[in-house]
């Protein structure tokens, strides 16, 4: 298994459409048309549309979602943030707990709303997830599989796929359409876009300085180096951050040593890590002699970020947006 896996690394699903109409049923009462969306279609969607809907899921299944879903389990915690920038708790999700309590995008809602804790992303517990009475789960293609059957015996199910190279504005898209918030989701990517597009005009200064985004591994040594995939809107000329790559350097997952970064040496590092560890982690760096020798470490900009970026998702590039800007304007080094 790729070494993304550790980065926590979310790629969701194809973009939906819809359509909406009322037809008159045999006693001369309109009525709902079903709406029909399709995980492989990809089209500008209606902000109002009607219940039921069908949603045709990542395994090709009809799926009739009766009513705009106001008790959402998810089966994989990446999920929530999705849910959160909706305005739409979910009612539980793998990982709850330690997620809500860790990820710094997510601490925020640790005090506002209830998420409970169903267990492991593979092996979510069913029977708590029953006892929840949900209106629609949401779950995996591939990681949720084995589990499809008994999922779908709770509730209607909404299957995703898992993919790396879905982009954050298009899954955002797909989410609302299973809650029927699609204006909310429009509102929420506008609002987002003109936040990088600001931070990207002030980081202009900086245009002729490279930037990498360090993984931590955990052994004080190693790295991850957050690639295009990961952090790609940090290196968006035109609707990212606009911020420079120090080179090409694609590991597919494997880990990079700290005289692999000095083959980059760029001038700005973020150090990407858990909160209670990157105190620890710096500590360890620092006394690194090979560490002490780059650029950036000499310049004192490096930075820290919490590992909740790695999520790609709306809240982990709002929060590194705003990071990213705070830090390369003040140049206030870790």
């Amino acid at each position: 298994m790729k070494g993304k896996m550790h980065k926590l690394v979310l790629g969701l699903a194809l973009l939906l459409s819809a359509c909406s109409g009322t037809t008159t049923g045999s006693s001369g009462t309109p009525h709902a048309t079903p709406v029909t969306t399709s995980a492989t279609e990809a089209t500008s969607q209606p902000t109002e549309q009607q219940w039921p809907r069908t949603y045709v899921d990542a395994l090709g299944k009809e799926v009739v979602i009766p009513k705009e879903p106001k008790r959402i389990v998810v089966t994989h915690f990446g999920m929530m943030e999705y849910f959160f920038a909706l305005e739409t708790p979910p009612i539980a999700s793998t990982l709850a707990d330690r997620m809500l309590t860790t990820f710094e995008t997510l601490k925020p809602y640790a005090s506002t709303v209830k998420v409970k804790d169903i267990g492991e992303v593979r092996t979510p517990n069913l029977e708590m997830m029953a006892d929840l009475n949900p209106d629609l789960i949401v779950a995996f293609s591939g990681t949720h599989n084995e589990v499809y059957a008994d999922l779908s015996s709770i509730s209607p199910v909404a299957m995703i796929n898992n993919t790396e190279d879905r982009s954050w504005t298009e899954t955002l898209h797909e989410y609302a359409q299973l809650i029927g918030k699609e204006q909310l989701a429009e509102d929420y990517i506008t609002n987002l876009q003109t936040l990088m597009s600001e931070a990207r005009e002030k980081l202009t200064k900086h245009k002729d300085k490279s930037v990498t985004f360090l993984r931590a591994t955990g052994d004080g040594s190693t790295f991850y180096v957050l690639d295009d995939n990961d952090v790609s809107y940090a290196y968006d000329n035109e609707t990212g951050l606009g911020l420079k790559s120090p080179g090409q350097y694609k590991l597919e997952g494997d880990v990079i040593s700290l005289e692999g970064v000095t083959v980059l040496n760029p001038d700005y590092i973020f150090v990407v890590d858990h909160a209670d560890r990157m105190d620890t982690t710096m500590a360890e760096l620092n006394q690194s002699k090979v560490w002490q020798s780059l650029k950036a470490v000499k310049e004192k900009h490096v930075f820290p970020l919490d590992v909740s970026i790695s999520t790609k998702g709306p809240l982990a590039i709002k929060y590194a947006t705003n990071k990213v800007l705070e830090y390369m304007s003040t140049n206030e080094s870790f």
